[in-house]
């Protein structure tokens, strides 16, 4: 069963669980939103956070709301 955590600290903890689950490698992701494999994996990493032109691009290749994006997904 999976639950979410919220607070963030402003980091995209939703992303690696959104990209899985979407079927996404890194570079699929990275491709699709017009920037480098790089900075999808300092996201995940939690050592960088996106400008909003890339929230938005983030979400709408991930289908899903900007807010997910900031949502931990845990599985218990």
């Amino acid at each position: 069963m999976e639950g979410v955590v919220g607070g963030n600290g402003g980091f995209l903890w939703g992303l690696p669980a959104l990209r899985r689950e979407s079927g996404l490698s890194q570079s699929q992701l990275a491709e699709a939103c017009g920037i480098s494999q790089k900075q999808i994996s300092r996201y995940e990493a939690f050592k960088a956070r996106p400008h909003p032109g890339t929230l938005k691009m983030l979400a709408q290749v991930l289908k899903c709301r900007i807010k997910d994006l900031y949502i931990r997904h845990i599985e218990e």
